[in-house]
């Protein structure tokens, strides 16, 4: 064909049912049409409209265009697009009447752009035509080959030549760059692989595109990546498609990337890797795999893939990478449409890299986002489920809603609940409202124009995977009999589920005011409930429940009976770093303004309860009162609360310790024997009773404005349980919901005395070694110190406690006398326990009793040394030479010259000396020392600094 010419159109308008393309080669030899026109035409039934004409194209060489207005166009053979492009406009459908192809060289294009209203479709009938077509074959092309917007359907890859056999809608033989946007490619077939799309070459790119129904013989149902492929798959489809292996998709070493894609209910593994070598490491983000039959994965993977070790955005448990292993929750699968329902986890759950959807929120797993409508949102009631996003603010409920046992409803940050009226919103099932730090959730309603209010969150029996985090409940009021009147923001009957970072507050109930938690077990982990108010438990009331309040904020909370924080009834509550304030018990003389228990066990780690009230004044525990409960009290606070910190009533068991006690009674009723009895002495050498709780001041950084830190004073600092962990700045854990930021003291550096450096001593002698003090700035810790002495291949060491000084008799030990003996000194300090060497470490000579000193180690010349240490502060040693017996004379002066003292005045041996000068009792500065035997004489100045 190599003289071909390109294939030549006639157009006649008078035809005006169908056109047909006639073949023109360069001898001007016209083409006769095929035989069987006339079953083609009955193919036109289903496509031709009245704005339609038919265009035949015979087979050959082709390029121009193609419109709606001509199509469908029938193609009767082979088509070549040789030279130039090929442009197909939106509308158009191309029908293969036989197993022919669509080729494109290296000096063609093709350009299949369709509309979101205006697909184009290649296809064929497979009742007329049951042996199919050959579909897309790109060997090579200069241009990037566009297709959007279109339908490839109904190929089949099938002949005598391997280049036949795979590739069912799509087949790349050599390097080439296609962009794929918007493209349904199913139905499709390939005897060997790629039943979908095969490219052994190539740069392939898909943007929500859907894979489904295509099936290989070998590996890829969907899609075949070969050895020198690139393929990168991003908000794509593969569902329903089959292969002996990689029924989604199959990477022969090739470079894949999958992102935000979905691979589901395909036969033959999701995704299937010939290797997991560096350079063909299949990329995947924030995927969607489920259902797929032989698993997620196949061949050799990274062994982290579909571990679900970390949360996504959606907070539902995903791998590493992001992807999620639930169900997609596709609309229709089986009718095959793949848009996404509103409780879908693949909705806001991709990579959020990506351009976000056109809602405005995080892009979706998948080919279709789906589309969150704007708001207001009006919700009239009845069954809720799904996904609420701010798109849709605001969301006025205008009845009683209800998220039924088996559905879910996820709420995204930023969302407005806003409630119409007096009406109640109950979880049965699942929910998921999770705002964050800079976009809350928030359950509210006007009360000027709805003072009756709402009627709040009511969980009952609901999903314990049911979570609420950075959500604001306000403004609920729980109205009725019975359990109708109990949990004005939060009811929990029998649910388990967990709170984080959440506002309760300005709601109203006869029993938990803030929440209501009967059975079940809850967690409030960074939760705040604020004035709220009621006749019992005004922030929380627990009736046979279990919770933890973790870093917890109970404040300006109300009540007319009791327990205006907190109230509890045959319970178990934990409370962690949790501060219990300004309270208040009205109109009442029952028990307690911050914590009631009855028939109740309560533990208070690292809690502060301070500034709590009752008026009148109340003969129970305003702190805490307990009736027939047990209490485990340890590193807490509890300080200026009006009345009593603690009631004991019947309730003589429990543990009350390493807290303090300040501004109020401590306790009444039968505490703890021993109590407050300050017997002894803390850490901080505090004084503390029996179980190290001190009752001093524990100075707050600010009670009025509800600054609970401790000023850096607070003697509640390394004051708490030893057994805790220990505090951030890694001291032993403070009192109170708060730590203060002061690490331990490091030991202060300090010198070693005598004996000097270079100084004799006889080995049978008993001698004392001096050395200076090392300081720890921490309250109530204790320097000891250890003196350490080597001689040869032995080294001893002396516990000396805290004194700066110990005597050693030298008789007791090995010395070797040809060698030095070197002496140093650690310091030791127990909090932490830690230690610190002396700044030198000295060496002294040995002899031996009774042995003469040789002349030639006698000086020959008298000298006055240095004095060490210089500067010094209290003492320091000087040292000098005497080569013979001579009357020496050592003087300390002034810097006015007058004399400070004298170190030496009379006969002195031959040898070097020392002398200590103890300035202990001198002003700092700068002072003289002045040597004078025979005609010697000589001066060293000296520095006091104190």
């Amino acid at each position: 064909m190599a003289g071909a010419a390109p294939v030549a159109v006639r157009y006649d308008p008078a035809i005006t049912q169908t056109q047909i393309i006639f073949a023109y080669y360069s001898n001007g030899g016209r083409c006769s049409m095929q035989r069987g026109w006339l079953a083609v035409i009955l193919l036109l039934i289903s496509v031709c409209e009245s704005k339609a004409d038919t265009t035949w194209v015979q087979g050959g060489y082709t390029l121009g265009m193609w419109t709606a207005e001509h199509s469908p166009y029938m193609v009767m053979g082979d088509i070549f697009i040789w030279e130039g492009p090929l442009t197909i406009e939106p509308g158009v459908t191309v029908i293969v009447t036989g197993a022919y192809k669509i080729q494109v060289s290296s000096a063609g294009c093709l350009y299949a752009v369709g509309t979101a209203t205006d697909s184009i479709r290649f296809t064929t009938d497979t009742l007329t035509n049951p042996d199919r077509w050959r579909g897309l074959v790109q060997f090579n092309s200069r241009d990037t080959i566009k297709f959007e917007y279109c339908t490839i359907e109904n190929a089949r890859a099938d002949g005598i030549f391997p280049d036949d056999l795979s590739g069912g809608a799509v087949y790349v033989h050599y390097d080439v760059n296609m962009r794929f946007r918007h493209c349904l490619i199913r139905n499709n077939e390939a005897a060997h692989h790629g039943g979908g799309v095969y490219a052994e070459n190539g740069n392939l790119l898909f943007d929500q595109c859907i894979f489904s129904g295509n099936t290989a013989g070998g590996e890829g149902g969907g899609a075949f990546i070969g050895p020198a492929a690139s393929m990168r798959f991003t908000r794509c489809t593969f569902a329903g498609n089959r292969a002996a292996e990689g029924g989604g998709v199959a990477n022969w070493a090739g470079q894949l990337c999958l992102n935000s894609t979905i691979i589901a209910f395909n036969d033959g593994a999701g995704l299937w890797c010939s290797t997991t070598s560096a350079v063909n490491l299949p990329e995947l983000h924030s995927c969607g795999f489920y259902d797929n039959t032989g698993g997620p994965f196949e061949g050799p993977i990274i062994g982290t893939w579909g571990d679900l070790d970390s949360i996504n955005f959606m907070h539902d448990s995903c791998d590493a990478f992001g992807d999620i292993f639930l169900d997609p929750r596709f609309v229709d699968r089986t009718a095959g449409d793949f848009h996404l329902l509103s409780m879908s986890p693949c909705i806001n759950a991709g990579d959020t890299s990506l351009p976000r959807d056109a809602d405005g929120t995080y892009t979706d797993i998948g080919a279709f986002p789906f589309n969150i409508p704007a708001g207001p949102t009006h919700v009239a009631g009845g069954s809720i489920s799904g996904l609420w996003t701010p798109r849709g603010n605001p969301y006025r409920i205008e009845g009683n809603v209800t998220v039924a046992a088996a559905d879910s409803l996820r709420i995204n940050p930023g969302v407005i609940v806003d409630f119409a009226g007096p009406y109640s919103f109950t979880i049965h099932g699942k929910l998921l409202a999770r705002g964050t730090e800079t976009e809350y959730v928030r359950f509210t309603t006007d009360t000027l124009v709805n003072p009756d209010r709402w009627r709040g969150l009511r969980f009952v029996h609901a999903d314990s995977a049911s979570r609420m985090e950075y959500c604001i409940v306000e403004s609920g009021r729980a109205v009725g009999t019975d359990t109708a009147s109990w949990g004005g923001g939060i009811y929990c009957e029998n649910t388990s589920c967990h709170f984080t970072h959440c506002l309760i507050q300005y709601n109203s109930a006869f029993r938990g005011g803030g929440a209501y938690l009967y059975g079940g077990s809850l967690v409030f982990d960074g939760c705040d409930f604020w004035a709220n108010g009621g006749g019992l438990g005004g922030g929380l009331y627990l009736d046979n429940a279990i919770a933890q309040l973790i870093s917890c904020r109970i404040f300006f909370n109300h009540v007319g009976m009791n327990g205006a924080g907190i109230a509890m009834t045959s319970s178990a509550a934990e409370l962690q770093f949790t501060v219990v304030s300004k309270n208040c018990n009205f109109y009442s003389t029952q028990n307690s303004a911050a914590i009631s228990c009855s028939s109740s066990a309560v533990t208070l780690i690292h809690c502060t309860v301070a500034a709590n009230n009752a008026f009148p004044q109340s003969q129970g525990g305003v702190g805490m009162y307990l009736q027939r409960s047990v209490a485990d009290i340890n590193s807490s606070i509890f300080a200026f609360n009006t009345g009593s910190a603690l009631q004991f009533f019947n309730s003589s068991l429990g543990q009350v310790r390493y807290s303090d006690f300040y501004g109020q009674v401590l306790a009444e009723g039968n505490p703890p024997i021993g109590l407050g009895l300050l017997t002894g002495h803390n850490v901080n050498a505090d004084s503390c009773d029996n179980y190290f709780n001190i009752l001093l001041d524990p100075l707050l950084v600010d009670l009025v404005w509800r600054d609970f830190h401790l000023q850096p004073t607070s003697p509640c600092i390394h004051a708490g349980d030893p057994a805790l962990p220990h505090d951030p700045d890694e001291t032993v854990a403070d009192m109170g919901a708060f730590s203060c930021n002061r690490p331990y003291a490091l030991l202060e550096p300090f010198d070693l005395l005598m004996p000097c450096n270079g100084d004799t001593v006889t080995d049978t002698n008993r001698v004392c070694f001096f050395w200076r003090r090392s300081l720890d700035a921490d309250r109530g810790d204790t320097v000891t110190y250890t003196l350490y002495l080597r001689s040869g291949n032995f080294t001893w060491t002396f516990p000396t406690f805290s004194d700066t000084f110990d005597t050693v008799d030298l008789s007791g030990l090995v010395l070797d006398l040809t060698e030095p003996l070197v002496w140093w000194v650690t310091a030791h300090s127990h909090r932490p326990d830690t230690y610190l060497e002396s700044a030198q470490h000295f060496s002294v000579c040995l002899i031996g009793a009774g042995a003469a000193v040789r002349e030639n180690n006698l000086p020959r010349v008298f000298a006055l040394y240095e004095s060490s240490p210089n500067p010094f502060n209290a003492v320091t040693a000087i040292h000098f030479d005497v080569p013979r017996a001579s009357r020496v004379k050592l003087v300390v002066y002034d810097v006015l010259g007058r004399e400070a003292t004298v170190l030496r005045d009379g006969l002195t041996n031959a040898g070097t000396h020392r002398v200590l000068f103890d300035a202990g009792a001198l002003p700092s500065g700068v002072y003289f020392c002045r040597m004078t035997a025979e005609d010697f004489s000589a001066v060293k100045k000296l520095l006091l600094v104190k």
